[in-house]
């Protein structure tokens, strides 16, 4: 469908959801859209150089993707090497590069992993803007490097040791004024974090 504009494309993939749930019949779609998968499969099976690299129910592998190349397909931006190094008040506290964050999981200190974090889970403050105490525990200060149009939303590239991308609406980027090379922190959840074992223990 990638041809087709988008009125249309979006009608069709409603037509075909109609036409699976109606007929109650198995069906096996490949696709290279991640949004035609994720709109149409009950199941999803990753295919990377020849090799299923995770197959589980859509939402499984959207939220929990396997491996750091599941992540990339299944749009995580932000895909970070860490190590684990300490536990405090039942958060795993991991250091990659200069930052430490903090995040959920059941992995043992000393392990290196992949921190995955998707872009519209970051918001971003600009650098003296107060924040009021909330939930979200990860505070990263970074330089805005590109800033890219897509419609409603613009992809901004930061640079913090790391690279990070975040999805922000239109009108943040106009209000907070952000352009190449402003400072802004970047703000997320614990719960926002996908860790991934390289199954690898630092020594």
């Amino acid at each position: 469908f990638s041809a087709l504009d988008n009125p249309t494309r979006q009608g069709l993939l409603d037509d075909l959801r109609n036409i699976f749930t109606r007929t109650n019949q198995t069906c096996i779609y490949v696709t290279h859209d991640l949004e035609e998968a994720l709109s149409i499969g009950d199941r999803v099976a990753v295919l990377l150089n020849g090799k299923i690299h995770q197959l589980s129910q859509t939402q499984e592998v959207f939220s929990h993707p396997s491996t750091p190349e599941v992540a990339a397909f299944m749009g995580v931006d932000n895909i970070i090497p860490g190590s684990v190094f300490g536990l405090e008040n039942n958060m795993l506290q991991i250091q990659a590069d200069h930052a430490i964050f903090e995040a959920v999981g059941n992995i043992a200190i000393g392990t290196q992993v992949y921190i995955c974090l998707r872009p519209e889970d970051i918001t971003l403050f600009n650098d003296n803007q107060e924040i009021k105490p909330s939930s979200a525990r990860n505070h990263v200060s970074c330089q805005i490097t590109q800033i890219i149009n897509q419609g409603p939303f613009m992809r901004v590239q930061l640079q913090s040791g790391f690279s990070l991308t975040a999805l922000v609406t239109s009108r943040s980027v106009k209000e907070m004024e952000l352009e190449v090379g402003k400072t802004v922190l970047a703000v997320f959840k614990a719960s926002a974090i996908h860790l991934i074992s390289s199954g690898k223990i630092r020594t």
